[in-house]
This record gives C-alpha cells, sequence and structure tokens, in this order.
C-alpha cells in the first residue's frame, strides 16, 4: 500500500546534540492516523494505521543509515553500517565502557582501553586504517610519525593521532571520538587514516585474536570435509546397495528359480556324472522334478554371479525359435587372457567367430561376428545349419547345409529377397531387411577390424548411419569349398580344423 506524502519535516542542527525535529502536514484531506518515536538507536520512524491489516505499518525513518545517528556506538564504538541487528563493537584493545547496557543495546556508553584506565609513555599507537569520525579537540603540527607518537605519549589525554606522510604532518586528537566508522561510510565527517592509543601488548592479543579466527576456519573446514567425506561414504555404499539389488532383480523378472548349493548337490547326485569341462568349471548331469539338466560347479570362488550373467545374454534360437543359451558374451569375460579357456572351449558351431580357432587375441569384436550370424537367422527364419532349401542339394536330404555363407553371397550380389523368410509372403519393409541383411554381413567379416562395434550396428540398424554393400566373407565361403584360407591370424589350416558342409 502507497501512501501520498502528506507531511513535510523540517530539521534543525543536524547531526549534533541540539538537533531538532518537526514537521507539517501538506493536505488538509481524510489522512490516516499516524505516530511517531525516537528508538533506543536514535533513529526517528513514522508509522501509519492500517485498518485493513489493524497493524501500525513503518512509513519512513531516518537516518536511513543507523551509523548517521550522532554518537550512536558512543566514545571510541566502531560503528558498522551493514550490520542492522549489533551496529556497533569496540576496536581490539577495547571492551564496552557499560557491559549491561551494550548488551541490552545501549551502546552510547562507548568504549575503554582494556587493563587499568592509566596511561604512560610505555603505551603504543595501532592503525586501525582509513575511518571517519568526529573528534572533541585536535592539535595539528609539522612532524615525522614518531614525533606525533612521542608528543602524544606524553599527555594522557591524547587518545589518537593522524599522520599524512604526504605533508608530513601531524593531528592529535583528545578527549573523545564519536561517529568513528568505515571510509566509505557516508556519515559526512572527518576522513582520515588514525592510530588509536592503546597499552603495550595488545598487538599480540590482535594476533591472538587472528590465530583464533584461522583455527576456527581450520576447524571449519575440517568439518565440512569430514561431513563430506561420510556422505561420500554413504552415497557410494547406498549405490552400491541399489546396484545389487538391481542385478538381483533379475532373477523375477526372468522368472528364473534360485538354487542353493546343496538343493544342487542332491539334484546331481554329489556332482558324480561329470558331462564335460568348459571354460569355468566342470558341467554335470543332473534331474530336476524328473526333468534332466545340466548343472556348472564353477572352479573360481567369488566369481558365479559374473559368469552366470554372461550366459542369459548368450541366446540362440532352436527350430521352435526359442531362446536357448549358447557362447556368446564369453569376450567380456576372459578378454585377451584366453590361454586357460582355448584349452576347454565348446563353442556353438556356425556361430563362434574365426578368431576363437586360429588362436589370436578376442575381442569384443568376437561377439559381434555371433551377433550377425544370429540375425542372419532372424532374416532367413532358418537354423544356421539344417537341410537344404528346396528338397536338398544333389539329392542328399540329410546331408546338413550351412546357411551364413549361402545367405551372405545373395546379400552381396542384391539378392536379399531369396533370403527372407518365406513365411512372411513379401509382407516387410524392402529398405529394412536390406539393410539388416548388409549389416549382419557386416558383422561376419573375416578380420575383426573391418567388424563394427555394437555402438555402430545399432546406428546402422537405426538408419542413423549409411550402410554400404560389404564384400563377401572369404572364410565361410573357404569353409563350404573346402579351400585353404590365410586371412586370419595368419592360419593357413582352417580346413583342416573345422568339417566342411554342403552349400549349392
Amino acid at each position: 500500500m502507497t501512501l501520498p506524502y502528506i507531511y513535510k519535516f523540517h530539521f534543525t542542527n543536524p547531526f549534533t546534540e541540539t538537533a531538532t525535529f518537526g514537521y507539517t502536514e501538506t493536505t488538509s484531506q481524510q489522512r490516516p492516523l499516524t505516530r511517531f518515536n525516537i528508538d533506543s538507536h536514535g533513529q526517528i520512524k513514522q508509522f501509519t494505521w492500517s485498518p485493513q491489516t489493524e497493524f501500525w505499518n513503518m512509513f519512513w525513518s531516518a537516518p536511513e543509515n543507523p551509523c548517521r545517528v550522532y554518537g550512536l556506538c558512543g566514545d571510541l564504538g566502531f560503528c558498522n553500517a551493514k550490520s542492522m541487528v549489533i551496529p556497533c563493537k569496540c576496536l581490539d584493545g577495547f571492551r564496552p565502557f557499560d557491559g549491561v547496557g551494550w548488551d541490552a543495546g545501549d551502546f552510547s556508553g562507548g568504549c575503554r582501553r582494556d587493563g587499568d584506565d592509566g596511561c604512560g609513555e610505555n603505551d603504543e599507537f595501532r592503525e586501525i586504517g582509513d575511518v571517519t569520525f568526529d573528534e572533541e579537540r585536535i592539535e595539528t603540527f609539522s612532524g615525522s610519525l614518531s614525533d606525533c607518537e612521542r608528543r602524544c605519549l606524553i599527555n594522557c589525554s591524547c587518545i589518537a593521532l593522524s599522520h599524512n606522510p604526504r605533508t608530513n604532518s601531524c593531528k592529535n586528537l583528545f578527549g573523545k571520538i564519536l561517529n568513528l566508522g568505515n571510509s566509505s561510510s557516508d556519515l559526512e565527517v572527518i576522513r582520515d587514516s588514525l592510530d588509536v592509543r592503546v597499552h603495550r601488548g595488545v598487538t599480540g592479543k590482535k594476533i591472538e585474536a587472528k590465530t583464533r579466527v584461522l583455527i576456527s576456519v581450520i576447524i571449519g573446514f575440517l568439518a565440512i570435509s569430514s561431513m563430506a567425506i561420510v556422505g561420500f561414504i554413504l552415497l557410494r555404499k547406498n549405490r552400491i546397495r541399489r546396484r545389487k539389488e538391481e542385478e538381483e532383480s533379475v532373477f523375477p523378472v526372468t522368472n528364473l528359480k534360485v538354487f542353493t548349493y546343496k538343493e544342487l548337490h542332491a539334484a546331481t547326485n554329489g556332482f558324480s556324472d561329470q558331462l564335460g569341462h568348459g571354460g569355468f568349471g566342470a558341467v554335470f548331469s543332473g534331474k530336476v522334478d524328473s526333468t534332466l539338466v545340466a548343472v556348472k560347479r564353477l572352479e573360481r570362488p567369488g566369481g558365479g554371479e559374473k559368469e552366470f550373467r554372461a550366459e542369459p545374454e548368450n541366446i540362440l534360437l532352436d527350430q521352435d525359435f526359442s531362446a536357448k543359451v549358447s557362447d556368446f558374451g564369453l569376450a567380456k569375460l576372459i578378454g585377451r587372457d584366453f590361454s586357460r579357456v582355448l584349452a576347454t572351449m565348446r563353442g556353438t558351431w556356425g556361430y563362434v567367430a574365426p578368431e576363437w580357432i586360429s588362436g589370436v587375441a578376442i575381442t569384443t569384436k568376437a561377439d559381434v561376428y555371433s551377433y550377425g550370424m544370429t540375425l542372419l537367422e532372424l532374416l532367413g527364419g532358418r537354423r544356421n545349419v539344417e537341410g537344404p532349401p528346396d528338397g536338398g542339394v544333389g539329392g542328399k536330404s540329410n546331408e546338413k547345409w550351412f546357411f551364413p555363407p549361402w545367405a551372405a553371397k545373395r546379400i552381396t550380389e542384391g539378392e536379399v529377397a531369396a533370403v527372407v523368410d518365406e513365411r512372411l509372403a513379401g509382407e516387410y519393409n524392402v529398405e529394412e531387411v536390406e539393410r539388416v541383411g548388409m549389416v549382419a554381413v557386416w558383422c561376419i567379416q573375416d578380420e575383426e577390424a573391418v567388424r563394427p562395434t555394437m555402438g555402430m550396428v545399432v546406428k546402422m540398424l537405426e538408419g542413423v548411419v549409411e550402410v554400404v554393400v560389404p564384400p563377401p566373407p572369404k572364410l565361410l565361403q573357404a569353409l563350404v569349398s573346402g579351400e585353404s584360407f590365410h586371412g586370419v591370424g595368419g592360419n593357413s589350416h582352417f580346413n583342416d580344423t573345422i568339417p566342411r558342409v554342403s552349400n549349392d
């Protein structure tokens, strides 16, 4: 609510002990109820009554800067205009003259020197910098700073001095010093560099005060650092707990039953019938609810969860397009240190990358190869190795037929329609099918450096990256023709390690 300015104020002898104040009304219109009062700090305030809120609202105050109240902080009291709650304080080496009144908010008693009130030539001066002040009496003369100090020390009434090195002039102050404040304050009084007279040893007390401040800062920093460290530890524990809960949640999501070691021991008859040996442990035959199962007992303690979670990622499709566990994802577990795994690896033939057999180092590109083989299966709607299309090749219906080389050749020759599952009856997006086919062939390239990363595969499938026609994989063609191949790791005897299958 804004009120019309209906008062004219008059000040006489402002900023002095004889200051007076008055006002006159400037309008005869109906005006709100108003009152004036002077608070304990010497500010005069005008309040108006609000009938709506039934409350006295402060309409005006003067002076706005509390440090402009004459003598607010008393003799040698320092006023800080930025501190509205307690604007006054005593300088180092001084204390309130009236401690009770000072604590109650009455600072007019000012400050006095610590210790006894006696003075002597053993006193010294402490510089408080550029400040504003009102002095009671001043003595001016020419001289050096030491001249100023010596002349002031011989007179107990001298309480401070100001020396100007540019003009080599001295000002010795006597009596009271009022309205002491920062030089930036708009007090319209004397501004000068001031040295106050203190008992010898106060400088050391100042150092102790700074030391206390420094110690407080250090303690505060250590406390904050400790809280930050504790918070980090709690956050990390919480993150680990959430991650563990997320990992454990895979079981209800995938409807997997968790077996105890005791149950598995009973199901396998004490792990008595060993079927084989894998990369991480032996595999045993067992029976759960009359269903034959294979149970792998890990040789390495503490790594079971990691190895297990690699197996739901190794997915193939059976003749009914049901998901089956295979050998994908092995590169994530063994990296390039694969010597122990190679001795016992039983890969799913037709999906394992050439480098598994050639003896070169294994990278995640081995999984890209297996992914490409799966894409071809999905595109053709047929298994990787099965009977040949259209009644067989050469009339031999019982001969196995390797699908990927045939599919890769058709795709690179632009005949992707010949590869697509016939059951779709042509109901598909030609552009998407061509893109999927070419991505699959890129994934099964002989050299792992030529294969794209899985991140790039996603971009290629999404159409973000242009997919060009890939070269046909030479190794696959060599496998079905029985020829030697020199492409991967310099090994020229792949035809001796992988059985030949027919192809049309």
